[in-house]
């Protein structure tokens, strides 16, 4: 990923290496036992002491109540999504357009 991990923080696992506006952009991979609003929190206020301009936090599974709609996501974080959780998600989807007659075939 090209960050610079840190230890012994759990809001912030590394910092990328590039700056941007001069600060820092702050990387968190959310844990199997965090949920997403949970880990988008932790993330948020430890980069608000390291004064970062942007944040990164991994998803790397849904919550049981797919809170991937988030409304309190600052503008400078961004979220992505983990191998896992883009393949559930294709999944998801595949199966929804076979049950409506489209074609899922790749």
């Amino acid at each position: 990923m090209g960050a610079t991990p840190v230890q012994r923080n759990s809001g912030i696992d590394g910092f990328l290496k590039e700056f941007i506006c001069g600060s820092p952009v702050s990387v968190k991979i959310q844990r199997e036992d965090e949920g997403f609003y949970e880990a988008a929190h932790k993330l948020s206020k430890a980069s608000e002491k390291k004064k970062c301009s942007f944040m990164v936090l991994v998803r790397t599974h849904m919550d049981s109540k797919n809170t991937f709609g988030f409304d309190a996501i600052p503008d400078n974080m961004r979220v992505i999504d983990s191998y896992e959780v883009e393949m559930a998600l294709l999944a998801e989807e595949f199966r929804k357009e076979s049950a409506y007659g489209g074609s899922a075939a790749v």
